[in-house]
C-alpha cells in the first residue's frame, strides 16, 4: 500500500475549474477573448518585471537574487532578460491576437 497513489482534492478541482473556463472560452468566442486578453496583461506584467529585474541587477542596482520554483530556476540577469523578453512577447502577441479577433 505505500505505493498507492494519493488523492489530491485540490488539484482535483483545480482541474474541474481550469476545464470548465476553457470549454467556456470555446463556447462563447466572447469569453476566450476576454480570457485571452487577461492572460496577455498578465505575460506583459511579468515580463516587464523580469526585464527590470535582470537590467537592475546588470547595471549594479542590486545584487542579483537567484529564484527557484520546481522547474524553473533563475540563477543569473541573463536567464531573467531572456524570461522577460519571451513573455513580454508572448504578451505582445497574444493581445495583438485577440484584438485582430474581435475585430472580424
Amino acid at each position: 500500500m505505500e505505493n498507492a497513489m494519493q488523492f489530491d482534492l485540490t488539484s482535483l478541482v483545480l482541474g474541474i475549474l481550469v476545464g470548465a473556463v476553457i470549454a467556456l472560452a470555446f463556447a462563447a468566442p466572447r469569453v476566450g477573448r476576454a480570457l485571452a486578453c487577461i492572460a496577455s496583461i498578465s505575460l506583459l506584467a511579468i515580463g516587464v518585471g523580469c526585464i527590470t529585474w535582470g537590467t537592475a541587477s546588470l547595471v549594479g542596482v542590486d545584487e542579483f537574487r537567484s529564484i527557484g520554483f520546481e522547474r524553473l530556476n533563475i540563477s543569473t540577469p541573463v536567464e531573467a532578460l531572456g524570461l522577460g523578453g519571451g513573455t513580454l512577447f508572448g504578451g505582445v502577441l497574444g493581445l495583438y491576437l485577440a484584438a485582430s479577433a474581435s475585430k472580424r
